[in-house]
């Protein structure tokens, strides 16, 4: 049997956070850890206990799960989430731009980034960026370097 490494203290954050707020909620939510992982689309209880008690480190599709099953913004679990402020798990009055139960919109609830002026390969590439990193296919180093990336297409850093 491998020994699991220890949390960084970036991921025990993360997890004593999503512990306080999975504490604070169930309740209200009526979720056990069987429901859920039924929500969630895993295959037992035992995988909502790991991520609860610390034994595994949430990655980005766990976290992002974890933050629309329990009606929170992503950096309420992990403040150094990168992308939580673009993640909303709030669907807009006019339901435009729904994916996998979070919203991308260009109306006045749009992030800061999408609503500047900006060329639309640039905007598309934002778009593309936050649904991918929605899906969990990209890993935060990834969002990191796409983030500087736009920062520097769009002049942010002068």
């Amino acid at each position: 049997m491998t020994k699991r490494r220890p949390l960084t203290a970036r991921e025990k954050i993360a997890q004593q956070n999503l512990r306080a707020i999975w504490n604070a909620k169930k309740k209200g939510l009526e979720l056990t850890q069987e429901r859920a992982a039924h929500q969630l689309g895993w295959s037992s209880q035992g995988t909502v206990g790991q991520y609860l008690l610390g034994r595994v480190p949430l990655n980005t599709d766990a976290l992002l799960k974890f933050a629309k099953l329990l009606q929170v913004k992503p950096t309420d679990i992990d403040p150094d989430f990168q992308w939580g402020d673009m993640v909303s798990g709030q669907q807009p009055p006019n339901g435009q731009g729904h994916t996998n139960g979070f919203t991308i919109t260009l109306d006045d609830e749009a992030p800061t980034l999408l609503k500047a002026e900006l060329p639309q390969h640039v905007r598309d590439l934002v778009r593309l960026i936050i649904q991918r990193a929605r899906d969990g296919s990209l890993t935060k180093e990834h969002t990191a370097v796409l983030k500087s990336s736009l920062v520097l297409m769009t002049g942010g850093g002068k």
